[in-house]
């Protein structure tokens, strides 16, 4: 509760953030984690 009460001003920027990177940026960095995940996958097989 303190850090909720104490932030309002990072969650504010952090949605700044996000709204001018957009959902394109957002969309890559999955991809590139699934990739990321796959490719440890199918090295430990």
């Amino acid at each position: 509760m303190q850090t909720l009460k104490r932030s309002p001003w990072q969650n504010v920027r952090l949605n700044l953030l996000y709204s001018a990177l957009g959902l394109p940026a957002f969309s890559l960095l999955v991809a590139w984690l699934v990739e990321r995940l796959a490719e440890a996958l199918f090295l430990k097989w």
